[in-house]
């Protein structure tokens, strides 16, 4: 699908919000913590002739807006390697991009009554998403580690029963780890008791989730999803580069 620019706002030091339009939006029904595929540009073909999309993967922060009002709106990170915070910034009202959608496994887990979100400043627009879906009556928390004290509020955390403790460390995810595993621990939640969301960048996330592992939460507690990664432009189709 083919969506039009509609706002693009920088909304803290390191992010911003765009928001595309289009009558598609609603008819991908859009589950809490799900993404769109967007293109952010092209490079040549590896042989030479002609050239291929590069796209990026963002969460879709306010999906019942996607749905009633057509609106999807993104949070774009600003990274040093980064082809799609360059396309943001340069992003104006008016322009077009193909879109592809909806994206994403990670969603609510409905069975579970507390919910955790854990991440990086990547994770801001997933973790909003998702906790801002929680039927009424359900417990979260959320830890998120960020590199600037206006990336707390670049989105609001207004939920009545949502807990949200900020982070801040201007050395980024690497400073992240051993803080964040302590404040969830002093939460005292055990194994089967929540379900915990990861999310941000890869290696940040990975040793978490081994944490989480060796603690003894199993697959059915965990979700997680690596964003990008230090030192590396993602991947054509989004993903981060593994190994």
């Amino acid at each position: 699908m083919v969506l039009k620019v509609t706002t693009n706002t920088q909304v803290s030091k390191n992010l911003r919000l765009v928001e595309l339009s289009g009558e598609e939006v609603a008819a991908m029904k859009l589950q809490a913590g799900q993404d769109i595929m967007v293109r952010v540009g092209e490079k040549p073909h590896l042989d030479g002739r002609g050239t291929i999309p590069v796209r990026r993967r963002y969460t879709v922060v306010d999906p019942q807006a996607a749905e009633n009002e057509g609106r999807a709106r993104i949070l774009v990170g600003h990274h040093e390697f980064g082809l799609g915070s360059a396309w943001a910034a340069n992003a104006k009202t008016g322009d077009e991009t193909e879109v592809v959608g909806p994206r994403g496994k990670v969603v609510v887990d409905q069975a579970a009554k507390h919910h955790v979100f854990i991440g990086d400043t990547t994770f801001i627009g997933a973790a909003r998403a998702m906790s801002g879906s929680l039927p009424s009556g359900a417990k979260s928390d959320t830890l998120l580690g960020i590199q600037d004290e206006s990336d707390a509020a670049a989105l609001g955390w207004v939920e009545a029963d949502a807990e949200a403790e900020w982070i801040i460390d201007p050395q980024g995810p690497g400073a992240f780890i051993g803080i964040l595993w302590m404040r969830f621990q002093a939460l005292g939640i055990k194994p089967g008791s929540a379900h915990v969301y990861l999310g941000g960048e890869l290696g940040l996330i990975n040793s978490l989730k081994q944490m989480l592992e060796r603690a003894g939460f199993g697959p059915g507690d965990l979700s997680a999803k690596g964003y990008w990664r230090i030192g590396a432009g993602n991947q054509d189709h989004g993903e981060p580069v593994k190994g």
